[in-house]
C-alpha cells in the first residue's frame, strides 16, 4: 500500500517521531483497550497496536522501553483467550508473531 511505504520512509527519516508515538500510546491503546467496553473502540486498539508493531520492526527497544514485556505479554494472553472476534483474534495473532520472528527477547522460551 503506497500509503504505508510512506509512513515507513517517513520514521526512516524521522525516528524520534516513532519514538515520542511509542512512548505515548502505546501505553494509553493498552489501557484504553482494557478500560472499553465498546468492541469497535478494542478492534481500533488493537488495529493501532498492530500498525505500530510493523513500523518499528528494526526497533525492539522501543517496544520494550514503551511496554512492559510482562504486561504486554498477559495483555496478549488475555486477547487471544477471549477471542472477541476474528479480526482482532487475527490481529493478536500477528502482534504475537511479529514479537517472536522481531523481537525474540524477551518474549520466546
Amino acid at each position: 500500500c503506497e500509503c504505508e511505504e510512506k509512513r515507513l520512509a517517513l520514521f526512516r527519516e524521522h525516528p524520534g517521531y516513532l519514538d515520542a508515538l511509542g512512548e505515548a500510546f502505546l501505553p494509553l491503546l493498552v489501557d484504553v483497550y482494557e478500560a472499553s467496553m465498546d468492541p469497535n473502540v478494542q478492534s481500533l486498539c488493537v488495529t493501532l497496536l498492530l500498525a505500530f508493531f510493523l513500523a518499528c520492526r528494526e526497533r525492539p527497544e522501543l517496544v520494550r522501553r514503551s511496554l512492559d514485556p510482562t504486561q504486554l505479554a498477559r495483555f496478549l494472553a488475555n486477547l487471544l483467550l477471549v477471542g472477541a472476534s476474528k479480526s482482532m483474534t487475527l490481529a493478536c495473532l500477528l502482534i504475537v508473531h511479529e514479537l517472536l520472528e522481531r523481537h525474540p527477547t524477551p518474549y520466546s522460551l
